[in-house]
């Protein structure tokens, strides 16, 4: 085994008097690490991790399940602000109530959005 290991993790010059060559074998073995401060990227993932993949998809059902537990009205109007891109003007026309009230009403559904996510 220490032979194997050896041949695999050490690099070494393999020199030829009959053919006056010199040949260099790198190591077969590499680290992760190493090869990170040499700059070598082709391993590096700019993508999110998978576990961050699972917390995002769990946060999402998280959402949508709270969602389900808001008032029809409540939602309809989250539904128009943040999935249909609706600006708050636009909606405190469309609803006929000043700016001001309907973004009050914005933040007490929000913080409601919050409770029932964290229970």
């Amino acid at each position: 085994m220490k032979y194997i290991e050896a041949d695999l993790k050490t690099e070494r010059f393999i020199h030829s008097q009959k053919h006056q060559t010199a040949v260099f074998l790198p190591s077969r073995e590499d680290s992760y690490e190493r090869m990170l401060e040499e700059g070598h990227t082709q391993f590096v993932s700019n993508g999110a991790s998978p576990e961050d993949e699972v917390l995002h998809n769990e946060k999402i059902i998280q959402l949508r399940t709270a969602l389900l537990e808001l008032e029809p009205d409540e939602a309809a109007f989250i539904h128009a602000l943040f999935y249909e891109g609706v600006s708050e003007r636009q909606l405190s026309k469309r609803m006929g109530i000043p700016q001001r009230t309907l973004h009050d009403r914005k933040v007490k559904i929000l913080v409601k959005l919050h409770k029932l996510i964290e229970n």
